[in-house]
C-alpha cells in the first residue's frame, strides 16, 4: 500500500514537471504554438508558477516521508537491540539464580528479597515499554511466560505492597495488562498452572548447575 502511494506521488511529480517545463517554454517563446497556446501570457506565467510551487510541495513531502521512514527503521533497530540486551541480562547466570531462589521461596510461601528482585526487573521492563523504548509485542513474544508466571505466583506480595503504595510495581501491572491483551488477541493458550511454572524455574537452574 505504501509502495502504491509512493508510485502515485512520483507520477504526479513527473506530470507537474512536464506541465511546468511546457509552460515555461511557452512563456519564453510566446509565438510558438502548443497545447497552452489558447491561454494568455499571464495565465501561462501563473500556471508555470503554480506548477513549480506544487512540485516544491511534493518534493518537500517526499523528503519528510523518507525522513519519517528512516527514523522508524532506526527506532525499530534500537528496540531490537534493547530487547536483546534485556533478554541477555534476564538469562545471565546471576539473574537465573535469583529466579531460582525466588521461585523456591514462592513455592514454600516464604517470599524474600529475591522475589522483589525479579518483580523489580519485570517492573523495569514495563517502564521501558511505557516509555516506548521497547515494543509491547516484542516483549510479549519474549517475556510473556515469565510476566504471567511471576505476576500470578507473587500475587500475595504484589497486593500487599501495592495496598501500602500503589506506585510499587505499577509499570509491571501496566505491562501485564498489555501483554495479556496481546496474548488474548493472538489466541495463544495462556499458561494456567503456576505450580508447574515455579517448579520448572527451580529445576531448570538445578539442571544447569549439574
Amino acid at each position: 500500500m505504501k509502495r502504491r502511494w509512493l508510485c502515485i506521488v512520483v507520477t504526479m511529480l513527473c506530470c507537474l514537471l512536464a506541465v511546468a517545463t511546457s509552460a515555461s517554454a511557452e512563456v519564453q517563446q510566446p509565438g510558438k504554438a502548443g497545447w497552452l497556446s489558447t491561454l494568455s501570457f499571464s495565465d501561462k506565467l501563473a500556471l508555470a508558477s503554480l506548477s513549480v510551487a506544487a512540485v516544491s510541495i511534493i518534493v518537500a513531502a517526499l523528503a519528510a516521508f523518507f525522513a519519517w521512514y528512516q527514523a522508524r527503521v532506526l527506532r525499530f533497530s534500537l528496540q531490537v537491540q534493547s530487547l536483546l540486551a534485556v533478554e541477555q541480562q534476564f538469562q545471565d547466570p546471576e539473574r537465573r539464580e535469583t529466579r531460582h531462589l525466588a521461585a523456591r521461596q514462592l513455592l514454600n510461601k516464604r517470599p524474600e528479597s529475591e522475589v522483589d528482585d525479579v518483580l523489580d526487573f519485570l517492573d523495569t521492563l514495563g517502564l521501558l515499554v511505557r516509555r516506548k523504548a521497547l515494543d509491547p509485542e516484542m516483549v510479549w513474544h519474549t517475556f510473556f511466560y515469565w510476566i504471567y508466571g511471576y505476576w500470578h505466583a507473587a500475587q500475595d506480595v504484589i497486593i500487599r505492597e501495592r495496598h501500602q503504595n500503589s506506585n510499587v510495581w505499577a509499570d509491571l501491572a501496566g505491562l501485564y495488562d498489555k501483554v495479556f491483551a496481546i496474548e488474548n488477541k493472538q489466541g495463544v493458550p495462556r499458561q494456567e498452572d503456576i505450580q508447574d511454572f515455579l517448579e520448572y524455574e527451580v529445576e531448570q537452574f538445578r539442571a544447569e548447575e549439574e
